[in-house]
């Protein structure tokens, strides 16, 4: 209260904003009401600290930036340029955010450039696809939504969810692009990586191997989506494809500040990476079955559900044990055998494909706490072995690990707030929350309230003793009871999502047999 500034710097972690003199910005999740904000370099922000040392410091600061809100007459587009193929049914999407702090010309200027320099190339050459692509240049990957927490990804998340949503269950992948032709301010330029779904990991990695004049630095390709990335909302939606981008050495030090300009663009580098993102987008267009590969995911999966923690928690997880299992050796394989699926076996086939990996991207990928990519029984299975955890400390009367297991429930470790302030935040991420966006995809665990119960521990720890914990352990009982219920029901939900996976995969083993 009373405060008419936040300003923002870093202290102990040098990579953000260490450019000297820069200016920063980051997500928004802030409200439009609030005093206003200021992203400072790590170097200012020491000497603005040894300023208020020495005295009282007085500064301006000056914004020039004008919002119209939505419900004021503002807009936003995705823009959206097809160059038609024989098959208009399952198109390929190739995509990058137009929006950016700044001058943006690596994130993602430099990505946009790329992209129509590309498709001017594709119709220039006469190159005939196989199927529609759709060239979309998305909105609001950056900001794109006032007093929401998810408030990036939105233009992305608006056009698959919102604008379009039957191109979910239509597309046959996505090709989106983070940043091309980068370099650092000393010359070096880093490895091509993607990040890509399983389905097309093996794909990609193909590719680039296959072509190592293109990618003279090397390159990276690793399985997953993260949701700092467009990525993740047609992911969540769907579809599977895969993110690229240049590793570029010392770009976090400019990361979302002013300095992000040409001097990070590197053209003859772009035209290189473009040549092989090509060669990627030819192998997806021209398959007359989808090359989708799934033994990847499958690992994934079953590395991800240990039975030995849902029996810790009182959880049956033997069916679900069992489908992973199945799942493990059919992904394997169909993996060994999808050569064999010709041509005529293509629409039976790609039916099948289809539906598996609609299911696998659209039901599996969840969010945690902390915004990461994770499976849908995971934040409440360890929300609830932390709790679980916490009451058996309580139980010996260790308070101090009591409260370090219980730190780290839901958004707990912001406790240090007062009561109202942590509430509205959490209440921000929880689902049914307004302006979930696409927070909404990520299948959110429950944002559990055990505020009261962990602040009278931390107090009743540090006073020493042996204090009385009885109503702090039935509060903390009851979260426990209600996250067991919920965890229970997602095991049942996904032990029935693996088992149709392993029905689509047990009839293209069959055919490809």
């Amino acid at each position: 209260d009373g405060a008419k500034v936040v300003i923002i710097s870093t202290r102990n972690h040098p990579s953000y904003y260490a450019s000297p003199d820069s200016l920063g910005s980051f997500d928004a999740t802030y409200n439009d009401d609030w005093v206003p904000l200021i992203v400072i370099s790590r170097n200012d922000g020491f000497a603005l600290m040894d300023l208020m040392a020495r005295g009282p410091v007085t500064g301006t600061m000056v914004s020039d930036v004008t919002m119209t809100l939505a419900e004021n007459g503002g807009t936003a587009y995705d823009v959206v340029g097809v160059l038609p193929g024989a098959d208009h049914t399952h198109p390929i999407m190739v995509l990058g955010h137009h929006d950016a702090w700044f001058f943006g010309a690596s994130d993602d200027t430099s990505a946009i450039a790329g992209m129509l320099a590309w498709a001017k190339s594709l119709k220039a050459s006469g190159y005939q696809p196989a199927h529609d692509l759709y060239f979309v240049s998305t909105t609001g990957e950056e900001y794109g939504n006032t007093d929401a927490y998810y408030e990036w990804l939105v233009g992305a998340w608006y056009l698959i969810t919102q604008a379009h949503p039957d191109w979910a269950a239509r597309f046959t992948g996505f090709v989106n692009l983070e940043g091309l032709g980068g370099i650092g301010l000393d010359g070096t330029i880093g490895p091509f990586a993607s990040t890509a779904n399983a389905q097309w990991a093996g794909l990609i990695r193909d590719v680039f191997a296959a072509n190592p004049a293109l990618l003279p630095y090397g390159w990276d390709v690793q399985v997953g989506v993260d949701s700092w990335t467009d990525a993740f909302t047609l992911t969540a939606a769907g579809i599977p494809g895969a993110t690229f981008g240049t590793v570029i050495p010392g770009y976090d030090a400019v990361y979302h500040t002013d300095q992000d300009d040409l001097r990070f663009v590197n053209y003859p580098e772009m035209a290189r990476e473009v040549g092989v993102l090509q060669k990627v987008l030819v192998a997806m267009d021209g398959a007359a079955v989808l090359p989708y590969r799934f033994s990847e995911r499958a690992m994934d999966l079953a590395r991800t559900m240990d039975v030995r923690k849902f029996d810790l928690l009182g959880v049956d997880a033997t069916a679900l044990a069992s489908e992973i299992s199945e799942f493990r050796a059919l992904a394997r394989k169909y993996d060994a055998a999808q050569g064999s699926l010709g041509a005529a076996d293509a629409e039976a086939a790609n039916a099948l494909l289809r539906q598996a990996s609609v299911l696998m991207n659209h039901e599996w990928t969840a969010l945690s706490c902390w915004d990461a990519t994770i499976f849908p029984t995971q934040q409440v299975e360890w929300d609830a072995l932390w709790l679980q955890q916490a009451l058996a400390y309580l139980k010996t009367g260790n308070l101090h690990d009591a409260g370090d297991e219980l730190w780290n429930v839901g958004l707990t470790w912001n406790a240090f707030f007062s009561y109202p302030v942590w509430k509205y935040e959490n209440d921000r991420h929880a689902p049914g929350a307004e302006h979930l966006n696409w927070g909404a995809q990520g299948h959110l665990a429950p944002y559990v309230d055990i505020y009261d119960a962990y602040v009278s521990i931390r107090a009743k720890s540090e006073a020493g003793g042996h204090p009385d914990v009885g109503w702090e352990t039935q509060a903390l009982q009851i979260v426990l009871d209600s996250e067991l219920t919920v965890l229970r029901d997602r095991v049942v939900l996904e032990t029935g999502q693996v088992a149709a996976v392993n029905a689509a995969l047990e009839q293209l083993v069959g055919m490809a047999a």
